[in-house]
């Protein structure tokens, strides 16, 4: 099923949950200044099918719809434009821990016409939305090139409010190594690790699409809307950027982790070494005494046994008083 939203600068109406031929039924009856955003799920593949053949698309942008594993990627064609990329969130999974997920979606758009195929129901774009119902800002009075900038816009914005979840994540792991430092956190870094890998991935190809989009415009993007897309890429830039911070402040937190567990080790190996210092003397006259000598005239004395204890207890208090005062332990 299809939403659509009609507008201009004017009037605005939205029909949720059309078919397909309504939907181009409206499209065919409406005022030559409206504009048009059809929004429709990628899993209703025949809706999607009959508005390509509709709005005249190629194969090939059919094909990169259904691909569910792209790249951020634009290709412009005469009348129209088609760019597909990730929208990022935060969910949880069924142990409660928090994990980005990433949703493929395509927008399609010409003069007065925007489509939007979404992997799965549900997204980010509300606040758009609601800035048309309320006629807030330039959407009503632009064409969908400003709508297309919007869109991306919030996308890019989304990732920024992913990498604070990830930046809240890395000090609290941070905090934690300082303050109470176990072994399982080399788990939750690496985890990070992964997140930020996945950010990157998706957002940094993006910079270079929307650069071709400022760089070699279409002839129906306004130059009013280049000037946003221009500070879209800026954010994108200052994105990259970002992510060679976080990159560094995990690495950092790889070495805290590691001069953790060598720490850890280096006083395990310390106490075996002072026990071993300890019993290295005590096994020595241990091992004398337990030698089947028949001339041992002390070991024939009552007092013989408790004497040899006190003795060896002694030993080990002395090596321990020596190894306190030169501040092995």
């Amino acid at each position: 099923m299809i939403d659509l939203i009609q507008y201009h600068p004017s009037d605005y109406r939205c029909v949720q949950n059309l078919s397909t031929a309504d939907a181009l039924h409206i499209i065919k009856n409406g005022h030559l200044d409206d504009n048009y955003w059809l929004d429709v799920a990628v899993k209703d593949e025949q809706a999607v099918a009959e508005l390509a053949k509709e709005l005249n698309l190629h194969d090939l942008v059919l094909e990169d719809v259904f691909n569910h594993n792209h790249l951020p990627k634009y290709e412009q064609y005469e009348h129209y434009g088609f760019l597909t990329l990730k929208m990022l969130s935060i969910q949880k999974d069924e142990d409660g821990d928090d994990f980005i997920e990433d949703e493929q979606i395509s927008i399609i758009f010409g003069r007065n016409w925007l489509l939007t195929v979404q992997e799965t129901e549900g997204d980010i774009f509300d606040t758009v939305r609601q800035r048309l119902h309320k006629s807030l800002g330039n959407l009503r009075r632009k064409r969908t090139d400003y709508l297309f900038y919007r869109l991306v816009d919030v996308i890019v914005d989304n990732s920024f409010v992913v990498l604070e979840w990830l930046r809240e994540k890395v000090e609290k792991l941070e905090e934690q190594l300082t303050e109470k430092p176990e072994q399982h956190q080399n788990e939750d870094v690496l985890h990070l690790k992964n997140q930020l890998r996945t950010l990157r991935r998706f957002m940094l190809p993006l910079r270079a699409e929307i650069n071709r989009v400022r760089v070699e415009p279409a002839v129906f993007i306004e130059k009013f809307t280049l000037t946003y897309l221009n500070d879209v890429y800026d954010h994108l830039v200052n994105l990259e950027n970002s992510f060679e911070t976080f990159r560094e402040m995990l690495n950092d937190l790889t070495d805290l982790h590691l001069a953790y567990l060598s720490h850890s080790m280096n006083r395990v190996m310390k106490t075996l070494s002072i026990v071993s210092t300890i019993f290295i003397p005590l096994t020595f006259i241990a091992g004398v005494y337990g030698m089947n000598f028949q001339h041992m005239p002390e070991l024939e004395q009552t007092w013989a046994y408790p004497v040899l204890l006190v003795f060896m207890l002694f030993i080990a208090l002395i090596l321990i008083w020596v190894m306190r005062r030169k501040g092995w332990f």
